[in-house]
């Protein structure tokens, strides 16, 4: 029971840094269909710029976050102002390619300027423990849910309160009855992949200090929104956080009685098992189409 105990609030922890990440994706495929496989390499260039601000350069975390945001909310713009936008109306499959290609550019200007090497985890949450019972509690893992709770919870505020957040809603239910209103869809396109990218390079800044390394690896990591999106339902805000735990508990619990070599399998293995009995996903919502 204690090493469940432990093992659940490890998996809650990242399961909330997938969560929040996962948000990310989905914000994108609720209001553009497009399905962003450059989101792990986002995240991944969150936890580089991590890594070379605050453990080579020794710049202050504040600084290290506001440039994190700055960059990768740039990089959302440059790509859906240079790339996205002209490919609306195009087939699902050319999108697709194009956010591979995105991909394969991003990482590779990774290792141009930050080079290919690992570099050692960042030292910015605490390495302290409590022991409550007998179970071990490291107070980093309740940091990180922490900081996913207020990041969740400004998304919420976002989504339900601010004019942007609205017109981001109306878009994502019905296109067309919010150019009539006089929403400009191609802003909210915009908002949407700044906000994904954001949302992924926070997850890397976060995980630069909870993983063993960072490296070119952790792209696969930040794939990992992929089953936590398609577990919730994938245009489904509510799916993004159930999936996003579902998925850091399960590779968590994976890891402490299978072996680490099930770490990345589990997500995968529960993520077909949710679709075999609800295709559309937990959250999701069958859709009816002419035939």
């Amino acid at each position: 029971m204690t090493q469940f105990i432990q093992l659940l609030v490890a998996g809650l922890a990242l399961g909330s840094l997938y969560a929040v990440v996962a948000f990310g994706f989905v914000t994108v495929f609720k209001a553009t269909s497009v399905l962003n496989f450059a989101h792990g390499t986002m995240f991944m260039l969150g936890a580089y710029l991590t890594a070379s601000m605050i453990a080579e350069r020794d710049i202050p975390l504040v600084v290290t976050v506001l440039v994190v945001v700055l960059i990768s909310a740039a990089i959302g713009a440059v790509i859906h102002l240079g790339i996205m936008r002209g490919m609306v109306g195009q087939a699902l499959f050319t999108v697709v390619l194009a956010t591979i290609g995105i991909e394969i550019v991003l990482k590779a200007l990774i290792q141009i300027f930050f080079g290919a090497e690992e570099r050692g985890r960042v030292d910015m949450l605490p390495r302290s423990s409590s022991q409550v019972g007998g179970v071990v509690i490291a107070h980093a893992d309740l940091v990180l849910i922490g900081c996913s709770v207020l990041m969740v919870i400004g998304l919420v505020v976002l989504f339900q309160r601010t004019t942007l957040g609205f017109k981001m809603r109306a878009v994502a239910d019905n296109l067309e009855a919010a150019k009539v209103v006089g929403i400009n869809p191609q802003v909210v396109f915009m908002a949407s992949w700044i906000l994904a990218a954001v949302l992924a390079g926070i997850g890397g800044l976060l995980f630069s200090s909870y993983g063993s390394v960072v490296s070119l690896d952790l792209a696969g990591i930040g794939l990992r929104v992929f089953p936590a999106a398609l577990i919730g339902g994938l245009a489904s805000f509510p799916g993004a956080i159930v999936g996003g735990v579902i998925v850091g508990v399960a590779e968590q619990f994976a890891g402490g009685y299978l072996g680490g070599e099930w770490r990345d399998v589990a997500p995968y293995a529960v993520m077909f098992v949710v679709l075999l009995v609800r295709p559309q996903g937990i959250f999701g919502k069958k859709e009816a189409q002419r035939v």
